[in-house]
């Protein structure tokens, strides 16, 4: 039996206002990303006769998230890789990755709340595909960034499959997604609800756009200096692609504050003979890596359950990582908080 806890989800809702009503959002769904369809109806079930759980369930027109985050393409020795540092206010975020098969191609990602939800992930085909804040506090009639990652990783095969969706899907808030596949192509997208799709080959990513966005001295600043700080990164010809995931361990790209810390670090490798995503909790800590081509059935998928908890030296670990084979992709759903 899935478990679904939406208390917290309804306070979500309240406090940016809900869409106009489940009817108009699964008809979002359905006129965008249809292939979602059966199993966005499939958890609906599952809570029942709840219209404000199913607008929310569906995605369609979320609240208003201002996170972080710094994302690298790396194309050296070893690559390609994307390294990335999620940045979030922990006591929000889920605490599992997990591994799904919805369309019959295995995926690896770190899932989210509330229902199909993908922070970042790279799937068998070798694609990767990874988000941060756009910057502007536009909002307009579109999807989540978690939703619409989801979707491409699971229907998607190459950066150019994944470029299509990204400019086609109308998008709730300011975003930037990075993609990479396993061949080095790569590309990253700027998305707004207030502005065209841009396609650029910026390589370091954070929380702005091809301009600054006017969100506050100190936060342009720090967005900025994170950037720069990678690009340096990937400028410097001894760099290796252990030492540029090091830095992102380090501060700024690594950041410890009450409001948006450095919740995971990861390290996306998209080679197809065996596609692995290494995921960080901390600096002190060693890495956890989630593969593709596990031995769990094609059809059936892993949930990965980390607890993230503050240590004393002010570091998140991830710990008692156990497996649960029951996650069963379009067949069975499990919504947790």
């Amino acid at each position: 039996m899935s478990v679904i806890k939406m208390q917290p989800l309804k306070e979500t809702a309240k406090r940016c206002g809900s869409p106009s009503s489940s009817i108009e959002c699964r008809g979002a769904l359905r006129k965008h990303m249809p292939e979602l369809l059966t199993s966005y109806d499939h958890v609906c079930d599952l809570v029942g006769d709840d219209e404000l759980a199913h607008q929310i369930l569906s995605h369609y027109r979320p609240p208003p998230l201002r996170l972080g985050c710094t994302q690298a393409v790396w194309l050296g020795s070893e690559g390609p890789a994307l390294v990335r540092n999620y940045d979030f206010p922990i006591q929000t975020v889920s605490g599992h990755f997990e591994s799904t098969s919805w369309f019959g191609r295995e995926v690896v990602s770190k899932a989210q709340r509330p229902w199909g939800g993908c922070l970042d992930g790279m799937n068998a085909a070798g694609l990767v595909a990874s988000a941060t804040f756009g910057g502007s506090r536009a909002q307009g009639l579109g999807f989540s960034i978690i939703l619409i990652l989801r979707y491409v990783l699971e229907t998607c095969s190459s950066v150019a499959e994944g470029i299509e969706a990204l400019c086609r899907i109308p998008i709730a808030l300011s975003q930037n997604v990075t993609l990479l596949d396993a061949s080095g192509e790569y590309a990253t997208l700027f998305l707004g609800p207030d502005r065209i799709p841009a396609v650029s080959k910026v390589a370091v990513c954070t929380k702005h756009q091809e301009h600054h966005a006017p969100i506050g001295t100190a936060d342009t600043t720090e967005t900025v200096l994170r950037q720069q700080t990678a690009l340096l990164a990937l400028e410097d010809p001894e760099m290796t692609l252990e030492n540029l995931t090091a830095s992102f361990l380090r501060p700024p790209l690594y950041r410890r504050n009450q409001k948006s810390s450095t919740v995971y670090s990861a390290v996306s490798h998209p080679d197809l003979a065996e596609p692995t995503l290494a995921a960080y909790f901390g600096p002190k800590n060693p890495p956890i890596p989630v593969s593709i081509h596990s031995a769990v059935p094609i059809e059936r998928g892993h949930l990965f359950r980390f607890r993230l908890a503050a240590c004393s030296d002010s570091h998140w670990l991830a710990e008692a990582g156990s497996v649960n084979s029951n996650w069963v992709g379009s067949q069975r759903q499990q919504v947790t908080e």
